[in-house]
């Protein structure tokens, strides 16, 4: 595995849910298998990532510009039981500092820890963004033919806003007050997601 050619800045944070732990992305985390998940084609079809071809040298300087922004950032997703890097949640900007919006990658999507990771690592975002972050709302933007997103968000309780992004996504949100009035619908998936420092 190459050195990075840009070492990762910024404070490193982590937080954990009931069967996943969150942490900032390390240097040592940008391993040959996650760049293979970038790059390929069954993973990132939905990725802005995917148009790129991606190395050590666009990821790390891609972490770098994510975190000059005030609370943005990209975490590694664990799986506890065996500490498998599964994918990765990013907490991106938006120039509104009352809205949070976060997107998600799972690496073993074939697989049924891929399934769980996606449910429980949206909640535990989702989590992040109203009880820690203290944001008002929680905006996402889904392509129209990413069905697995569609069917996520519309679980999660994400009311469509009407007008579509400029890059034609469909565009969702959801309010700090629906989510703390409904969140108990998924303690069966996880508690409230605890910062561990």
């Amino acid at each position: 595995m190459s050195a990075l050619v840009l070492p990762l800045k910024g404070k490193l944070l982590a937080f954990e849910s009931e069967n996943f732990l969150f942490s900032s992305l390390r240097d040592e985390d940008i391993s040959d298998e996650y760049i293979g998940w970038l790059n390929n084609p069954k993973i990132n079809t939905f990725l802005e990532a995917g148009k790129v071809k991606q190395d050590f040298f666009t990821i790390s300087n891609y972490v770098n510009y994510l975190r000059s922004f005030s609370d943005c950032d990209l975490f590694t997703i664990r799986y506890r039981k065996n500490m498998l890097h599964v994918g990765n949640l990013t907490l991106t900007f938006n120039q509104d500092l009352r809205v949070g919006t976060y997107g998600l990658m799972i690496g073993l999507h074939d697989q049924p820890v891929g399934s769980l990771a996606a449910v429980e690592s949206s909640i535990a975002m989702i989590d992040y963004v109203f009880y820690i972050l203290g944001k008002e709302r929680d905006l996402q933007q889904v392509n129209p033919d990413n069905t697995k997103a569609l069917k996520l968000i519309d679980f999660l309780g994400f009311k469509e806003i009407v007008n579509p992004s400029e890059k034609g996504n469909r565009v969702f949100e959801i309010t700090r007050d629906h989510w703390f009035s409904n969140r108990e619908k998924y303690f069966n998936f996880s508690k409230v997601t605890e910062v561990l420092n």
